[in-house]
């Protein structure tokens, strides 16, 4: 199933962090969303390279105490697969010291073709929360490293994705 062309025009809000978006405008979003669990914990994820014991799997362990640390790389990625298509409205990375200055925020269907649906650039290392006007269907969603902001791999603690309220 290809990622429907309305994906590409999607726009995303961050908190903390500065962003760029595909698309004319910024939407508004106007009232509460109630979002349901982390859709992320304990799924499968795929990523580059890891230092030490910082295992991709810390990321979705909901353990503060551990981080995924990827090598030494701009291009570095990481992504989790969904287990079917859900609906998502909401990611947040918790970011380690070694965070990104620049990454881009992609989904896929398939994990091979992949849509970036934010392009965030920071200035710390602070938690991003990104979220979205409209709920994306997806099954992938990736982290793709653009620019580290100090010498080490990114690391972060936790990158979680959520869905709606069921």
């Amino acid at each position: 199933m290809k990622v429907k062309r309305g994906l590409l025009i999607l726009t995303a809000v961050i908190v903390s962090s500065a962003v760029s978006f595909k698309g004319d405008a910024i939407v508004k979003v106007v009232g509460t969303v109630e979002y349901g669990v982390d859709l992320a914990f304990g799924r499968r994820v795929v990523s580059s390279g890891h230092t030490d014991n910082h295992l991709n799997i810390h990321a979705v362990d909901a353990n503060r105490d551990t981080r995924y640390a990827a090598v030494r790389d701009d291009n570095a990625f990481f992504y989790i697969d969904l287990g079917g298509v859900e609906r998502v409205g909401k990611v947040v990375i918790d970011w380690e010291a070694a965070y990104a200055s620049e990454y881009l925020l992609q989904m896929s269907m398939d994990a091979i073709t992949w849509t970036t649906v934010a392009t965030v650039t920071k200035t710390n290392s602070e938690m991003d929360e990104i979220v979205f006007p409209e709920w994306v269907e997806t099954q992938f969603v990736k982290f793709q490293g653009v620019k580290r902001a100090l010498e080490y791999g990114y690391s972060f603690y936790s990158f979680e994705v959520y869905g709606p309220k069921s």
